[in-house]
């Protein structure tokens, strides 16, 4: 076996049913080749990382600032109720269909609408085509609308909330990349070359640097190398018929299947197993060209298609002027809260936190606000405005605190509370907390 040949087959080794013929073939060569075994070694570490699974893990765990439709405890099992309200859908549960959309943005997969690759019907090979052919565009923007809401955070989806329109906008200068991603009337978020900034309209103005997680799963659209590998790796067993391709005289059409679990968080205070639902995602790509054109995202809830995102407008090599895409607020950089400084400095009152348990910080936290004494909670409400939160919560009662609760795909933990509101109404809610931060200390993470 030559090692072009290796290369072209490697996909086929994470296939349960390839010819063990094949497979032993491959092993040979990777002991006579020390290229292709490191080849090898390096494929195999980006599949375990993100190969998906039903439900795509994350690559870094991150923050789940979900706000969901809160329940009266009356209610809360009703089974028609618990379907609509608690069916929450984060952009890393949908990333394996959206990869294919991500390689249309990067790439113009012109192999794909070659001659000879017309006769293919090879996912796999048609994949591999497409890494190969992987360029980044001088300049790119992508105008679709989600179902989300404006002051949430990127990895957000709501199949109850209205669309609302999400804009990309890329540029590559020089040696350089800066981008601005942007919520319609809501969260903003902008990389200048240097730092990241993160601002919305209920008073959040939060800066850090390039590795700064602001931009959480759509991220994924700068790395366009990665999703690709990552999709051909999920589809290389394709019994079930995860993808589908067809043509006309103009377009092709690849179709995607996947499964995906909800984000119930409210099955982790019940102990109940989340729901799968089917996920499908339809990307056009034009022939003339091989770039993608449109992309339509659609989940599944019981028996019925929703539509979670759609594709607007996709523009490659526009004019971006690189002072409109780096606008800011026009406030006074003070008022930026640094992401990475210290939260507090050393002292009993550092020592008294880092000691407390998640359940106790969000009793604590709560507590503080509901009193409207918010600065006793103040190092857990960094990248929040709190006399919002203060005047949200005025008057009502918290109790009944949870022990933490986990998901796989989150670096925190969940804290359920009952929330009895001025009028002695009561419902369940939930808030996150997180503790990877350099002083382990109880940080608020969403759900307020």
């Amino acid at each position: 076996m030559k090692c072009e040949e290796f290369k072209k087959n490697i996909v086929e080794l994470c296939d349960k049913n390839t010819d063990p013929r094949l497979i032993d073939e491959c092993m040979r060569h990777m002991e006579e080749c020390s290229e292709c075994k490191s080849y090898y070694e390096g494929y195999m570490a980006t599949v375990n990382m993100l190969c998906p699974r039903y439900a795509p893990m994350t690559i870094q765990p991150t923050s789940p600032k979900t706000k969901i439709e809160s329940y009266t405890i009356e209610e809360k099992h009703s089974k028609k109720q618990h379907k609509i309200q608690q069916l929450r859908i984060r952009f890393t549960q949908i990333a394996a269909a959206l990869i294919i959309f991500v390689a249309g943005v990067m790439t113009g997969l012109s192999n794909l609408f070659s001659t000879d690759a017309k006769a293919v019907t090879s996912p796999s090979l048609i994949f591999e085509q497409a890494i190969r052919n992987v360029h980044n565009a001088g300049s790119f923007i992508i105008n679709m609308n989600a179902r989300t809401l404006p002051n949430e955070n990127m990895a957000y989806f709501d199949p109850e909330a209205e669309f609302i329109k999400i804009s990309l906008k890329v540029l590559h200068q020089n040696d350089s990349t800066f981008w601005r991603l942007e919520k319609e009337g809501g969260r903003t978020i902008l990389f200048d070359g240097r730092e990241q900034y993160m601002w919305d309209k209920i008073g959040s103005k939060v800066r850090g640097s390039v590795n700064t997680g602001f931009m959480e799963d759509f991220a994924s659209l700068l790395q366009p190398e990665k999703l690709l590998e990552q999709q051909k790796t999920a589809i290389a067993d394709n019994n079930k018929g995860n993808i589908k391709i067809s043509e006309d005289d103009s377009k092709i059409v690849i179709t995607t299947y996947t499964e995906m679990y909800d984000n119930n968080l409210y099955s982790l205070l019940n102990n109940s197993k989340q729901e799968k639902h089917k996920c499908i995602m339809e990307n056009v790509f034009t022939k003339n060209d091989g770039l993608l054109r449109e992309i339509k995202v659609w989940i599944e809830l019981d028996d019925k298609k929703v539509l979670i995102l759609s594709s607007s407008d996709i523009k490659y090599n526009t004019l971006l002027r690189k002072e409109d895409l780096l606008h800011l607020p026009n406030i006074d950089k003070s008022q930026w809260v640094q992401a990475e400084e210290p939260l507090l400095k050393e002292g009993v009152r550092l020592q008294t936190l880092q000691n407390e348990t998640a359940t106790d910080a969000a009793r604590r936290i709560l507590t503080a606000i509901t009193s409207g004494n918010s600065e006793q909670a103040k190092e857990a409400l960094r990248a929040y405005d709190q006399t919002e939160l203060t005047k949200r919560l005025k008057g009502c009662k918290v109790s009944e605190f949870s022990m933490p609760k986990k998901k796989d795909d989150y670096a925190g933990v969940y804290i359920f509370y009952k929330l009895t509101q001025p009028d002695g109404t009561s419902q369940m809610h939930y808030i996150a907390l997180r503790q990877n931060n350099d002083q382990r200390i109880w940080i608020l993470d969403g759900g307020i």
